[in-house]
């Protein structure tokens, strides 16, 4: 392994920059606190529907590291609206925002299971960008369970679609996870060409949000192979990049790596000092993990030298192995009570799916009766009234467009699913449905026309045959 050419103290270089980051910590970690407060003012002047879903979205991912209570109720509020308007692209999107708060919560086989079935939905509809996402969050919860192997097949397919789609910020996303991958099955070498294009494509961009996240990722890789040299710079641009866009679960990590790269180069002043600050914004991001692993490099660190902070930062660590113990109890229920939240809304969801199928039969039924009545007044009516070809041939317009209309509203669900969608499809077996009317229209007009109207021709003239009759006998005996 390189060693790192650093004297046992700070450098003047390393001072200034620990003098920076302590410095912009404090006012960066209120910047996420007026994001979220943005973002709802934005969702409260919104007033269309499908805007609405994006909305309550763009809430829900941003609560989703701080927060997965509000993270989880904006989710459901985008699903119960996109199956309100029957937005089903609104519908995936907030399967994946729920799937991600189950993730994050621990409960990996509910993620999975919404993961997949919002995959599926986005295949039916044929949504690339849907499935993209869904693929790669798949990935992210198998990552999360230490399946790397199934995690790298997810993130392909969907750099497959993105790179086609042309959709450079995913792209960015899914080239740094497959490196992420990568780093944790030990194949740093597989991991730096992915690491390398993510950092080539988010400064074509200017990705700033993602850059804190692929100059951690590179330099965990370099220091894998053993060019901490390299590594150092890459951990501190990370660092300012994290700090200017508050993102601390990076900001904790890049430090805890700082530390463990300068622990391996025997410099321990400066292990310690980003173990501490790897540990506090930890500590006032509530992220528990990173707490836990710097807790307990540092009460290592005192263990030869300090007896007081090595008992006070093992009573942190047991402390919080406990609190995470209790936490994995609270991820439990949160994921038992969103499961009922979703499955009541399936149950409302299948009421109202249920009503409106009633009201459609009600109505089928209805329009059935009236065209039979129509017949049949029609019959009654060509007693008395219709001598007219051109009647018969205005009421058999009338009977064929009823009739037509009818079969249409009632074939064209079973249609839309045989066909998935397909306009052109529907359109030509529409077509050969009016092309079976056309010729029995032709056939019962002939009919009505030979029948009737000769029929009621004939009984006239009878008619008046019998009145002219009448007249001629009453004249004999008159």
């Amino acid at each position: 392994m390189n060693k790192i050419f650093v004297p046992r103290s700070f450098s003047v270089t390393g001072m200034l920059f620990a003098l920076i980051i302590t410095c912009c910590t404090k006012l960066s970690l209120a910047q996420d606190y007026k994001k979220v407060d943005s973002l709802l003012k934005k969702l409260a002047s919104t007033t269309n529907d499908t805007a609405r879903v994006w909305a309550m979205h763009d809430v829900a991912i941003n609560y989703l590291y701080t927060n997965n209570d509000s993270s989880a109720w904006f989710a459901q509020q985008a699903m119960a609206l996109s199956k309100k308007i029957h937005y089903e692209r609104g519908e995936i999107r907030s399967m994946n925002d729920i799937g991600n708060v189950l993730a994050n919560t621990g409960s990996y086989s509910s993620a999975i299971e919404i993961f997949l079935s919002a995959l599926e939905k986005s295949e039916k509809l044929k949504d690339e960008t849907m499935k993209a996402t869904s693929l790669g969050n798949l990935a992210e919860v198998y990552s999360e369970q230490g399946e790397f192997r199934q995690a790298i097949r997810y993130t392909n397919g969907s750099l497959t679609i993105d790179l086609a789609n042309h959709d450079t910020l995913y792209t960015i996303i899914d080239y740094l996870n497959l490196a992420n991958y990568y780093v944790k099955i030990n194949m740093p070498d597989s991991a730096l060409p992915y690491a390398t294009q993510a950092y080539q494509l988010a400064l074509k961009v200017n990705a700033i949000e993602q850059m804190p996240g692929i100059q951690m990722n590179l330099g965990n890789i370099h220091s894998a192979l053993g060019d901490d040299d390299i590594a150092l710079p890459y951990f501190r641009k990370s660092i300012g990049n994290a700090l200017s866009v508050g993102n601390y679960t990076i900001l904790s990590r890049s430090y805890y790596s700082m530390a463990r790269l300068f622990s391996r180069a025997s410099r321990p002043d400066s292990s310690f000092y980003y173990d501490r600050k790897s540990y506090e914004i930890a500590t006032k991001a509530f992220d528990r993990k990173n707490m836990l692993e710097a807790a307990t490099v540092l009460a290592s660190f005192f263990e030869k030298t300090n007896n007081d902070s090595t008992l006070k930062y093992l009573k942190i660590t047991i402390a919080l192995k406990d609190s995470l113990f209790n936490q994995e109890k609270t991820k439990q229920v949160q994921s038992l009570t969103i499961n009922e939240q979703l499955r009541q809304q399936e149950i409302a969801s299948a009421k109202k799916t249920a009503a409106e199928d009633r009201h459609q039969n009600i109505q089928y039924a209805l329009i059935g009766i009236g065209i039979i009545s129509f017949i049949i007044l029609f019959l009654l009516l060509s007693r008395r009234l219709i001598t007219n070809t051109k009647v018969i041939e205005f009421f058999g317009v009338l009977a064929l467009l009823i009739v037509f209309e009818f079969l249409n509203l009632f074939l064209h669900p079973y249609l839309e699913r045989l066909t998935n969608h397909s306009t052109l499809v529907m359109l030509l077996a529409l077509v050969c449905v009016a092309s079976l009317l056309i010729p029995a229209h032709h056939t019962l007009e002939k009919w009505a026309t030979k029948k009737l109207v000769e029929k009621n021709r004939a009984i006239r003239l009878a008619a008046a045959k019998k009145t002219i009759q009448k007249l001629d006998t009453k004249l004999n005996n008159s």
